[in-house]
């Protein structure tokens, strides 16, 4: 669906009724920032009141909570209405399972495997959620303040690694937010990761359990940890994978971050198709989360790589 056709159809829809915001589990600065500007923006357009789900957040997101302080849901809240944002759908975000109104919406920039809604403005090319709500938000007239600026400034640096993995969208987008208002100072600290000593720990003993597989000029690593699987991952990458999958146990399943460096990509591998309808990402980062025990989701994920290759 085109910006213009979502961004009228959900104008349309929210007005006079109560829209719930919904992100991924662990939500990070990109997906914080995304919704938290979203339900002011659904405020906006007519919505009968907005909020945003935001309980379940990494250590950067939590520090943004901590200055902007978006208002919780009450009790009582019972919404009509839910949009999705930084994730493909309900399936695949935090409480969306609660959700049992009518209506869903989606905005996100991964490769899905599937998309519960059909009301969606999905853009795999785009660096990051808050660069499509930036979108959107200029084509409502929806003016933002500089700390919303400085908020999607944030996720857009957190999700391209501050420009590492950025495309050109991403630098216009990332000026048009300063040029708002966004500090970039600010933005910064939100952005990148403290080296602390609980990562540090997590990083060395995740090293211990490393897994290497030879595959021609590609070298694979896997690994299990209970957090920071994500970070983990492009550690992996530094010390000389090609390709990483770190797996950490997540109640009856497991969250799995795989990460591919440029070679592994343009040689074929698209880790967001490799995970399917179990998650989404992009060629080079994804993630998913899979029913089942570490050691079976990891046997899997190592039998469908081989076959792959």
């Amino acid at each position: 669906m085109g910006i213009e056709y979502f961004s009228e159809e959900l104008k349309r829809s929210v007005q006079g009724r109560k829209v719930a915001v919904f992100s991924h589990p662990r939500v990070d600065p990109d997906g914080f920032a995304a919704a938290l500007v979203s339900s002011y923006m659904l405020n906006y357009l007519g919505a009968l009141a907005s909020y945003a789900y935001l309980d379940d957040m990494n250590s950067l997101a939590k520090r943004m909570n901590e200055k902007y302080r978006p208002p919780a849901p009450p009790a009582d809240f019972f919404p009509d209405i839910a949009l999705i944002v930084d994730a493909c759908g309900l399936n695949y975000s935090h409480r969306g399972k609660e959700f049992h109104g009518s209506e869903a919406f989606v905005i996100d920039h991964h490769q899905c495997g599937s998309i519960s809604s059909s009301k969606s403005f999905v853009d795999a090319h785009a660096s990051s959620s808050c660069e499509l709500i930036l979108k959107i938000s200029s084509y409502l007239g929806f003016a933002l303040t500089p700390d919303m600026a400085t908020a999607l400034l944030a996720g857009l640096l957190f999700d391209t690694a501050i420009f590492k993995y950025a495309s050109s969208e991403s630098v216009i987008s990332a000026a048009e937010l300063i040029n708002i208002g966004g500090d970039y100072q600010t933005a910064l600290t939100f952005s990148k990761r403290e080296l602390t000593k609980s990562l540090r720990m997590a990083k060395l003993k995740a090293a211990k359990s490393i897994e290497l597989l030879d595959s021609g000029d590609l070298v694979i690593a896997f690994t299990t940890t209970d957090i920071f699987e994500g970070e983990i991952a492009e550690a992996l990458l530094n010390l000389g994978a090609d390709i990483a999958f770190v797996a950490a146990p997540r109640g009856k399943g497991v969250r799995v971050s795989g990460r591919a460096d440029e070679k592994a990509v343009s040689s074929g591998i698209n880790l967001a198709n490799f995970f399917k309808e179990s998650g989404g990402g992009h060629e080079g980062a994804a993630g998913a989360y899979i029913e089942g025990s570490i050691e079976n989701v990891m046997k899997e994920i190592k039998t469908r790589l081989v076959a792959r290759l």
